[in-house]
């Protein structure tokens, strides 16, 4: 039997949701769940070679790039090194969900223009505060994102043994 005061959703908020789904930070987030995040979600538009962030600032929003291209970088002694490009409907600044941290690289915008989603940090965390089960699920996806990169790491330093000492990535705390 259907619920008659089961909510109903409009035409542009299911596309939202659905564009919400495809992102693995958000994967598993029911409709409702994901409602959630949506009144915070500021529509933020670049343009070629701006920045979105800088190298250690603090990680205050969580990214979503709606269209455009974000290049993902390290400054090495003046010179950028890419680590990745973000494509629309990735995240990035991902370490945002994480309280304390700062940005581990630049994030430059690559294309004439670019659409990103900026979701505030506190806003995160005051649904996390609220919804358990939201935090729970999106650190097991961080967790999850956290893992193949770090299969990445080890296979390129595998495919390039001995252009860097992978011990400096497991200093002693």
């Amino acid at each position: 039997m259907k619920n008659p005061f089961k909510r109903k959703y409009s035409e542009k908020e299911l596309e939202m949701y659905e564009f919400l789904n495809k992102l693995t930070l958000f994967e598993g987030l029911s409709l409702e769940e994901l409602s959630n995040f949506v009144p915070y979600m500021f529509l933020r538009r670049y343009k070629h070679n701006e920045a979105v962030f800088f190298k250690d600032d603090p990680s205050h929003a969580l990214y979503i790039l709606r269209s455009g291209k974000v290049s993902l970088n390290l400054d090495l002694k003046g010179k950028f090194e890419r680590l990745a490009v973000i494509h629309a409907s990735d995240t990035f600044g991902e370490n945002s969900i994480l309280i304390n941290k700062k940005r581990l690289y630049h994030a430059l915008v690559m294309t004439d223009n670019a659409e990103i989603f900026a979701i505030p940090q506190i806003n995160i965390h005051e649904i996390f505060n609220n919804q358990p089960l939201i935090k729970a699920k999106m650190m097991e996806n961080l967790s999850g994102m956290n893992n193949k990169f770090m299969e990445d790491l080890f296979f390129a330093y595998q495919s390039s043994f001995g252009f860097f000492s992978m011990s400096l990535a497991y200093k002693n705390k």
